[in-house]
Parts: C-alpha cells; structure tokens; sequence
C-alpha cells in the first residue's frame, strides 16, 4: 500500500475509539509510519472467525466474493474500498444501494471521510439491522448439504422433467438468439441503406436542379 494512501486510513483509524485489527504485510517502505495504540496490524487475520465474534461492530473491506459472503452470514456492515473494476465494484454498490454499508473511492477518499463513514455506521443502526435481515433471510434457506440431500430425493421420486426450462426444448439458433440478431441486424441494415439511397436520389436531384439554373 503506498504510503500516503496508509497515511490516511492511520490518520482516521486514530480517531476511532475502537479497536481496529488490520491485516497489512508492512515493508521497509512503511518504516517511518507511527502506528497509533488502537491499531493492531498482522500478517493474517482469520478473518470468518473475527465476522462471527459479535464485538466486531465494522468491516473494511474491499468487498470480494468471499468477503461479501461472509460479512453477510455474520451480519456485519460494512466500509467498502474496491480495488478492481470488477465483482468487487458491484457488490460494493450493491452493499450501498441496500444500506448494509458505506462505498468509499481507495484513490481519493479524505481521512475525514472515513473517519464519518465509521461513525455513520456505529451511530445509526439501519446499516445492522439491513444486514441482520439479509443474514437471516440468508441463514434460512438452511445448510447446502441438506438441499441437496432433498433434491436428490425430490428427483428420485418425482423424475425431473418438471424442473427442465423451456429452453431445452428450442432449436439452437433460438436458444442463442440468433434469428433476433439476425431480424435485428437485417432491418437495421435494411433501414440504413434505404436512407442512403434517398438521400443520395436527393442529392442528385439537387445537383440537377442546381445545374439547369445556372444554364438558364
């Protein structure tokens, strides 16, 4: 991390009155940087178990799959920080939009922005409670092991016909759209090149016209 990105999260972690566990590999290029008394970094972290502890009021996170999971099974809300433009942006905006947390930029956020997301979070409680309800919601459909257990059981008795979709039964260039492409592209062709030709017989008549005024 460089150093004046940790900078800021150091600046806003000594305000908090928490305890925050980070895991951070520090290097020689972090060796001038004073680490307040509330700050504990590690190498490693477990970091399901510390979700599951019920003293843990926050996760920073840059919001990857697994973590997304988990901060959800534990009901944790959450500061996210994405780091790619991929899974991570999504579900860090998907964990804003449903109110489980707070979206912050990791390029231009402002130590005092941090420092008001965590307090945000502690102080109103619609951010746990939006999480707790996910988690249960989440928890009640029961352990993965058992649903397959029941739908193997649900299929040896019942067969599986039921279960298959329509689109086993459509022709492979229905199945992948193609004759909508196809229709699509045609009449989009279709269209344009019938523009061309109007307005290329209109500019012909212009030049036309054009010319037999000046001849008279």
């Amino acid at each position: 991390m460089p150093n004046n990105v940790l900078e800021k999260f150091i600046v806003a972690f000594k305000e908090v009155k928490q305890i925050v566990l980070w895991r951070l590999t520090l290097t020689g290029l972090h060796k001038n940087i004073a680490i307040p008394s509330n700050v504990h970094i590690v190498d490693w972290l477990p970091q399901n178990d510390l979700l599951g502890n019920p003293k843990t009021r926050i996760f920073i996170t840059h919001a990857g799959a697994n973590s997304q999971a988990e901060a959800i099974y534990h009901g944790v809300p959450v500061v996210c920080f994405p780091l790619l433009d991929n899974d991570q942006a999504y579900n860090s905006k998907k964990f804003a939009s449903r109110g489980f947390g707070l979206e912050l930029k990791i390029r231009t956020f402002e130590p005092d922005e941090l420092l008001a997301a965590v307090n945000e979070i502690l102080t109103n409680r619609k951010y746990k409670n939006n999480i707790m309800k996910s988690s249960k919601i989440f928890k009640s459909s029961g352990p993965s092991s058992k649903r397959v257990a029941e739908m193997i059981e649900h299929v040896l008795e019942f067969g599986e016909e039921h279960l298959k979709t329509a689109g086993d039964q459509m022709e492979w260039y229905q199945f992948y759209m193609i004759d909508v492409f196809l229709f699509v592209f045609v009449t989009g062709f279709t269209c344009l090149y019938m523009s061309y030709r109007i307005a290329k017989s209109i500019s012909r008549y212009c030049l036309c016209s054009k010319k037999k005024t000046q001849t008279n």
